[in-house]
């Protein structure tokens, strides 16, 4: 039953199945680690954000090129602050990922905690 395989640590940044997208069960399944990665690695906790104790999850749909270029990206859900929603948008707008080699669409959340 793979609706088991979660992390065994929480994250900060979390795939989720993206039903307008089949290739998220191809090859590129590889790709999805080092997107996450990627995600880890340049999330940005806003220093207002912080200091005002905003914590929250924003899911972000990403499309992205075959090349890694990032084509699009727009909330799905915002976290109810608007500055770690944009936040978000700001660290994926016009982003080079790691290249998944297709045309790539995406959900992500990004958890944004105090404890980050």
């Amino acid at each position: 039953d793979t609706s088991q395989t979660a992390p065994s640590a929480p994250t900060a940044a979390t795939m989720l199945p993206d039903a307008a997208s089949p290739a998220a069960a191809s090859p590129a399944a590889g790709w999805n680690d080092l997107l996450l990665a990627w995600l880890e690695r340049h999330r940005f906790y806003p220093e207002l954000s912080r200091r005002r104790g905003e914590q929250g999850e924003v899911m972000v749909r990403i499309s992205v090129a075959a090349d890694g270029q990032v084509l699009d990206q727009a909330i799905t859900r915002g976290s109810g602050t608007p500055a770690l929603d944009r936040a978000a948008i700001d660290m994926l707008r016009g982003a080079s990922l790691p290249p998944p080699g297709t045309a790539q669409s995406r959900v992500v959340r990004l958890r944004y905690r105090l404890s980050d």
